[in-house]
């Protein structure tokens, strides 16, 4: 896939789930016009989006996340895991409300960012608003 192409399947993509899923749809005949392609490749990609377990529901991981935790042997139980798209390369740091991975977007090719709540926050209403603003 071109750069170019993967530049437009990831704005359709990100246009498409900011829309309500029953008019997701008519966006993409519309956008998409005759190139089907184009459309299965999001089609296919928001079909994963939808089909990955909520980060912020356990397990986010294999070991509980705990945002105090500083030192590199942290991070090994998840390096190379797949989370989602998702394949985790690396442990960027960790704070007062959780813990930031590097990762890979397997389909789109890019570098990202994700970031996990500790366990303990999960039930936490406050918390988890909060961690959606931020989002």
């Amino acid at each position: 896939m071109t750069p170019e192409r993967r530049q437009e399947v990831e704005r359709l993509l990100r246009a498409a789930e900011a829309l309500p899923p029953d008019r997701r749809a008519a966006f993409l005949s519309q956008t998409c016009g005759s190139d089907l392609a184009l459309r299965r490749e999001v089609e296919e990609l928001l079909t994963q989006a939808a089909s990955h377990t909520n980060v912020l529901s356990p397990p986010i991981l294999a070991a509980d996340s705990d945002a105090t935790r500083t030192d590199e042997a942290a991070a090994a139980p998840v390096m190379d895991q797949q989370l989602g798209v998702y394949r985790i390369t690396g442990r960027l740091g960790a704070g007062g409300m959780g813990e930031v991975l590097r990762a890979r977007d397997i389909p789109l090719g890019r570098e990202v960012a994700i970031k996990i709540l500790p366990r303990a926050f999960t039930t936490d209403p406050e918390r988890l608003a909060r961690f959606e603003r931020e989002a």
